[in-house]
Order: C-alpha cells, then sequence, then structure tokens
C-alpha cells in the first residue's frame, strides 16, 4: 500500500512523466521532415528555381507592353512634332499669318508660332507586341541553365532530407545506446552494493581488515557516478531528437523500439559505385555544373546577332483620349560590337563553371573516402560484435570465480573490483561496437544515397 501511495504521488508530482509522447523511428523521421527548417529553406530554394524556369520558358513567347504618357514642353521642335503627331499642326504653325510678300526680306523673318509656340501637353498611348525571333541562343541557355538549377534545388532537397534522417537515426539510436549503458552502470551499481554489504559482514567477522569496507565504498560512489553520467547521456541525446524534430525542450518524449539496419551492399566497390551515382549532393552538384555551361552559352549569345520583331500602335492627343491613332511595325536586327566586353564576360562564365567542375570533383573524392573509411570502420565494428560479446561472457565468469574466492578469504578487494572493472569495460565495449556498426551502416546509407524511409 505504501508503495503505491508513493507510485501516485510520483505520478501527480511529474504529470509530464505520465504523458510523454512515444515516437518510432519512423514518425521521427517523418516529423523532422515536416517540422525542420532546413526542409522550408530546400523548398524555398526549389521555388525560386522554378520561377526562374518559368520566366525563361516563357521569354520565348510574345511580350505585350502598354504605356500611357503625358508631357508638358515649350521646346520648338517638340512641340511641332506633338501637334504633327497629334495630326493637329496647320499653316498658321509655321507662321503663316506673318508671310507678307510685299516684304522683300520675308523669307529673313522669324515666325514666332513656330519659334515660340508656348507650352503644350500631349498625351500618349501606346500597345506594342514583341515577337523575339533569334537571339543567338540566349534564350535557351537561360532555359536551360534555370532546368539546371531547378534540378540542383530539388536533389539539394532531397540531400536535406536523407541529411536529417541520418541525424535523426543517431540521436534515435544513441537514446537507445544510452539506456545500453544505464544498464550497464546499474549492474555495476549493483554489484558494488553486493560488494559493500558482503565486505561489511566480512569485516565484523574480522576476515578482512576495515581498509577493505572503504574501498568497497569507494567503488560504489564511483559506480553511482557511472550510472549518473549515463543518465546525462539519455537526456542530451533525447534533447538532441527534440531539436531534429523541432519539438520544445519541455516537452516529454521517449522513443519507440530500437531499429535495425541493413547495408545496401556489403561490397566496397559497389558501394562506392553507388555513391557516385546516387549521391544526392553529388547529383545537385553535377546539376550545377551544368547550369554553369549554360552560362557560358547565355554570355556566347552576345556574339550573334539578335533579331526581333516588333508592333505597336499608338494614340496621341493634346487630352486624354484615344485618337490619331497610327501603327508601325518593324522587324529589328542587333549585332553588338564591343572592345572585348563579350570576350570578358564569356570567360568570366567558362571560369564559373570551371569551378564548379573542381568542387564536384573534390566532393567525388571525399565521398569516395568517405564510403571507404565507414566501410572499413564498419567491418571493425562488427567483428568486434563478437569479440566483446565473449569478452563479456569471459569476464562474467571470471567475476564470479573471484567473488567465491573473496567470500572465501582468499583473494583481497582489490582483486575482486579489477574483475568487477573488466567486467564492466567488457560490458560497455559490446553496447559501443553495437553503436558503432549501426553508425557506420546508416552512414554508409547516407553516402549512398539511400537513408530513406523506404529504403530501410
Amino acid at each position: 500500500m505504501k508503495f503505491r501511495r508513493l507510485a501516485g504521488a510520483l505520478l501527480l508530482a511529474c504529470p509530464m512523466l505520465a504523458q510523454a509522447q512515444i515516437l518510432t523511428f519512423k514518425a521521427s523521421v517523418e516529423r523532422a521532415l515536416k517540422e525542420n527548417p532546413e526542409i522550408a529553406a530546400a523548398d524555398g530554394r526549389i521555388a525560386q528555381a522554378s520561377a526562374a524556369l518559368k520566366a525563361a520558358e516563357r521569354a520565348r513567347l510574345p511580350q505585350i507592353n502598354a504605356e500611357l504618357s503625358v508631357a508638358n514642353t515649350d521646346d520648338a521642335l517638340n512641340v511641332f512634332g506633338m501637334k504633327l503627331s497629334e495630326r493637329q499642326a496647320t499653316f498658321n504653325d509655321f507662321g503663316a499669318n506673318e508671310f507678307n510678300p510685299s516684304n522683300p526680306n520675308v523669307l529673313s523673318v522669324e515666325p514666332k508660332n513656330l519659334n515660340r509656340p508656348g507650352d503644350w501637353t500631349h498625351y500618349n498611348a501606346k500597345l506594342q507586341l514583341l515577337i523575339p525571333i533569334w537571339n543567338g541562343g540566349r534564350i535557351s541557355g537561360f532555359q536551360n541553365q534555370a532546368r539546371a538549377f531547378t534540378e540542383a534545388a530539388r536533389y539539394g532537397k532531397e540531400a536535406v532530407r536523407q541529411f536529417l534522417t541520418y541525424n535523426v537515426f543517431r540521436a534515435y539510436d544513441g537514446v537507445h545506446t544510452a539506456r545500453a549503458y544505464i544498464a550497464v552502470a546499474r549492474k555495476a551499481l549493483e554489484a558494488a552494493n553486493s560488494y559493500v554489504k558482503t565486505t561489511k559482514s566480512m569485516v565484523e567477522q574480522g576476515i578482512v581488515v576495515k581498509s577493505e569496507l572503504l574501498r568497497a565504498l569507494v567503488h560504489r560512489s564511483e559506480a553511482q557516478q557511472a550510472l549518473t553520467e549515463a543518465e546525462n547521456q539519455e537526456q542530451l541525446a533525447l534533447d538532441a531528437l527534440r531539436t531534429l524534430l523541432a519539438l520544445d525542450m519541455g516537452e516529454s518524449i521517449d522513443v519507440g523500439e530500437r531499429v535495425t539496419i541493413d547495408l545496401p551492399s556489403e561490397d566496397v566497390v559497389e558501394l562506392v559505385s553507388m555513391a557516385l551515382n546516387r549521391n544526392p549532393k553529388l547529383v545537385a552538384l553535377r546539376k550545377q555544373y551544368e547550369g554553369e555551361l549554360a552560362g557560358v552559352q547565355v554570355a556566347r549569345a552576345e556574339r550573334y546577332p539578335h533579331v526581333n520583331a516588333m508592333a505597336e500602335k499608338d494614340f496621341n492627343s493634346d487630352h486624354f483620349g484615344l485618337q490619331a491613332d497610327s501603327y508601325l511595325v518593324a522587324l529589328q536586327a542587333r549585332w553588338k560590337l564591343d572592345a572585348g566586353v563579350t570576350g570578358a564576360t564569356i570567360e568570366r562564365a567558362r571560369a564559373k563553371a570551371q569551378t564548379q567542375a573542381a568542387r564536384l570533383q573534390s566532393e567525388e573524392n571525399q565521398i569516395r573516402l568517405k564510403v571507404i573509411q565507414a566501410w572499413r570502420n564498419w567491418q571493425v565494428a562488427n567483428s568486434k560484435i563478437t569479440t566483446t560479446r565473449l569478452n563479456e561472457e569471459q569476464a562474467e565468469e571470471a567475476n564470479r570465480l573471484v567473488l567465491k574466492r573473496y567470500k572465501a578469504g582468499v583473494a583481497t578487494i582489490t582483486e575482486l573490483l579489477a574483475s568487477q572493472a573488466q567486467l564492466d569495460k567488457a560490458r560497455a565495449d559490446h553496447v559501443a561496437a553495437v553503436y558503432k556498426a549501426n553508425l557506420y551502416k546508416a552512414e554508409l546509407r547516407w553516402l549512398t544515397g539511400t537513408m530513406t524511409l523506404d529504403n530501410l
């Protein structure tokens, strides 16, 4: 009854403990992919690239421009041109009222209406249709570049997704590993409590001296400290998982069953090949390189003539309204001849492409090396699992025999504690070997582009 009342009081005092949300690995990954800000940033990059692609694809379509302008001036040339475009020019605008045939110097007269017409307000409404015909490959270059950058952004998002999945696994498995260490520490503390009890009894019987009891008490304190550290590691792993899932640090969570990851292949050559062909970060870099090559095409287009057609409808008036309409149909060819500016622009675009190619090659070399290193480390960790398991069994038997000898008074507390230390180390080594093997398998999945829920 006392235990039930105590348990009820603990639950009332710690309601969050009773309401801890249990997350499976799949649920953890799905939440991370939904809530993590890195995914939102990747979506933003895709949206930008997609908008650029849409703009490049529509650049081939005819463009319609509407324009309305109002101008006021007293400049003689502009006023006469405005009246002419409005179809309001008269002989009087030339100063006909000042023409006097009887004046022998009539041709030297400066007509006031023409030279000083006064201010004039002009309204112009224009509707223009521009049709691109050929622009030296500039539009297709922009389309190729935008398409490549869009693909790069999509593969970049996949790289973020797989990296998040990898980190969620590390944190998730880290919680289970910390709990395995806690189990080891509890066994060590349980043994330490037993040693204190046994030694105290033997001191009372005069079999061993009091200093051995003090040594047993120190060992128990060290075992308690090891347990505290293991429990702290569990909380750190849970904190890391909360961060990845964008959860508040005060929210109580727990993990479900431990998951096992299999390798896509155990052959290192095949793993390297998979990484070089399927790693989304590498694919994204290749697409970026394609985009930079398309940038060279865009720059080179300035060396060729640009041909466009234009149709225009104008309305001119001295007041707001659609009057005095006119049209213009034109075919325009423009060929830019500069003093090496275009050539320098092309060289700059080529340099950017070469830089991207070097970055791609460097990343390929790094990923190739990482795959080889992870594969070798996995082999070592995988073989160590068997070795540590055997060491643990041997250490348990050795500890049992030393404890038996200690109780018989033919072994010292130092021998017993050394035996226990070997047993604790063997157990911890086994936990570490399992964790490392899991991490190296997850790393190989991530490097080979197969760190997805569908592949696990």
